[in-house]
């Protein structure tokens, strides 16, 4: 496998489309939005790749013609040095690559995390009024430093810098008084689709704040 550069990275696009890989996080390091690593056994026309976030998600694309056997993979994955993240998330392994990574699930090298996955249209669902008092506005840059209990490292988690993310997306926020207490921003931008995340501080919860934001 080749480490692609940043502008090579385009070229793992048609995989991507071939195996039906939607996933933004994934889509916006092909499309060169956000920071990964990518790598394929062609640099022009690939029919295996990994493509890993910066923060560690990845994804392995391979076609029905592809040159590189699954058991290479996961001995990549497990133990090789090519990327960077320490700790890797894996979407959806499938079929081909589970059985062979059950093993060392089972020796406690690696586990298995499930996630609910919602996809919503661009017209629903429907937001709902804030409940009395709570203001909901975007995000601004001057935000930032007020979000630092929410600990989610945002934006350089996702995104190249602060500068970046205002100028690429934006992001909705509930303030009551002035306090910011529930926020929703893309972790990434990719293939015409957006990952959100939706965090509410614990002492504001159950006022229905996510579904204001």
């Amino acid at each position: 496998m080749h480490p692609l550069t940043p502008n090579e990275y385009h070229a793992v696009l048609p995989l991507a489309d071939q195996t039906g890989t939607q996933y933004p996080i994934i889509r916006a390091v092909l499309e060169n939005r956000q920071d990964g690593q990518v790598l394929a056994d062609h640099r022009t026309a690939p029919t295996s790749a990994i493509v890993c976030h910066k923060f560690g998600f990845l994804t392995v694309l391979t076609g029905p013609d592809t040159s590189i056997s699954a058991e290479k993979v996961i001995e990549l994955l497990l133990h090789g040095q090519e990327l960077t993240p320490q700790y890797r998330l894996w979407y959806d392994p499938g079929t081909r690559f589970m059985p062979l990574l059950q093993p060392h699930v089972e020796a406690g090298k690696a586990r298995v995390r499930e996630r609910i996955r919602y996809q919503f249209s661009a017209t629903g669902p429907q937001t709902q009024e804030p409940p009395a008092g709570w203001n909901i506005r975007e995000l601004e840059q001057r935000d930032l430093s007020a979000l630092a209990e929410f600990r989610l490292g945002f934006p350089d988690r996702f995104w190249r810098s602060a500068d970046d993310f205002f100028a690429e997306a934006f992001a909705v926020v509930a303030a009551h008084h002035g306090e910011i207490a529930s926020i929703c921003y893309p972790a990434a931008i990719g293939g015409n689709r957006a990952e959100i995340d939706v965090v509410t501080l614990e002492r504001a919860r159950g006022r229905r704040l996510a579904y204001a934001v």
